[in-house]
Formats: C-alpha cells, sequence, structure tokens
C-alpha cells in the first residue's frame, strides 16, 4: 500500500510539474505580470520586485524629487520638498547646496 502511495504520489508531482512548465518549448519565460527578472517587466517600463513586476523596485527607479520605492510603488517621501510649491502657505522649502531635496520650515 505505501508502494502505490508513492507511486501515486510521484504521478502527481509529476503531472503537476508539466503542467507548471507548460510542455511549450516556444515559451519564452513568465507570463506578465509575474517575472524572473528586469528583463521580463522592460516592455511595461516596469522592474522585477519578488516575482512580479513593479513600478520601481528600488528608490532609484523612482524619477523626480521627494519620491522613493515603497512596497514596488513610487511614492512622495514625507517632509520633503523640491520647491516652493511643495510647501504648506507660510513655509518655504529648505534644501541644502548640491541637494534636490529639502523640508519645508518657517519663512
Amino acid at each position: 500500500m505505501k508502494r502505490l502511495f508513492g507511486m501515486l504520489l510521484v504521478l502527481v508531482f509529476a503531472a503537476g510539474l508539466a503542467t507548471a512548465c507548460g510542455g511549450d518549448e516556444k515559451a519564452k519565460g513568465p507570463v506578465y505580470p509575474a517575472c524572473a527578472g528586469n528583463a521580463d517587466c522592460s516592455s511595461h517600463g516596469e522592474y522585477c520586485l519578488n516575482g512580479a513586476c513593479a513600478e520601481c523596485a528600488k528608490a532609484a527607479h523612482c524619477k523626480g524629487a521627494c519620491l522613493t520605492c515603497n512596497g514596488g510603488k513610487c511614492e512622495g517621501k514625507k517632509a520633503c520638498c523640491s520647491g516652493p510649491a511643495d510647501c504648506p502657505e507660510g513655509t518655504k522649502c529648505i534644501v541644502k547646496p548640491g541637494k534636490k531635496e529639502g523640508t519645508c520650515g518657517n519663512l
């Protein structure tokens, strides 16, 4: 009985593996949004993060000042500014020389 169960288990595993692989030799990789690397996401302008295409995988992928990558999405950094329009009324954007980002402070 154990031997029969073992053989059945092997057959089920093999069938599952064949299904997962698709058996199609022409397949070129994972189907979007799944990915194995950035090349799988590049046609969508995205990056591979934990096996799925995402807007970003690291902060450098987010274009513009005051943006960082958070869970695959580019989001604004808290208390960050790059110009006067980024700050509430009555404050100004204080940017240190040589930097693109600063913080809002009192006038």
